[in-house]
């Protein structure tokens, strides 16, 4: 009986250390992106270059462009 649970002591054992290296590395890892993601700033504090719906602007003029002249033509 002593024999079966010293192996199974050693089965854990192994089985920790072969899992140690990977999960403290997965923990640095996730520590630095937490890290980086509070020292990141929002875009939107700042002042920004265009005004929002810029390109959205943009589109529905050129399809108001596109219409105005389709309707010269067809007059």
């Amino acid at each position: 009986m002593a024999t079966l649970t010293e192996q199974i002591a050693v089965v854990f054992g192994v089985l920790g250390v072969c899992f140690a290296g990977p999960a403290a590395a997965l923990f640095v890892l996730f520590r630095r992106k937490a890290k980086a993601r509070q020292s990141r700033r929002s875009p939107l504090g700042s002042a920004l270059l265009r005004s929002p719906r810029h390109s959205l602007r943009e589109k529905l003029d050129g399809a108001d462009h596109d219409l105005i002249w389709n309707l010269a033509w067809l007059y």
